[in-house]
């Protein structure tokens, strides 16, 4: 158990400290709202798609009709999002 914990503490410190690369490399060649929206579309879309992918692998998962239906949900409110912080530009 500590083992595990301990694995999923680093994996979030690295990948969380790994971000400036990210935001190091975007700025200067677009503007910073731009390289924030991209971000949050990245990570919107990411995010979920990893998640359910580690579950599905570590945890022996089984998929129902009822986790479909809210992993659609999650990425239709992802999308709906986005489209909004676009159209008010």
């Amino acid at each position: 158990m500590l083992t595990h914990s301990i694995t999923l503490y680093l994996s979030a410190v690295l990948i969380w400290g790994s971000t400036w690369f990210a935001i190091k490399f975007q700025l200067g060649v677009v503007a910073a709202e731009v390289s924030l929206v991209y971000r949050f579309g990245m990570a919107a879309v990411l995010f979920p798609v990893i998640a359910l992918g580690l579950s599905t692998l570590f945890e022996d998962y089984q998929w129902t009709l009822r986790a479909l239906f809210g992993f659609a949900l999650v990425l239709l409110g992802n999308y709906i999002v986005l489209n909004r912080k676009r159209n008010r530009r």
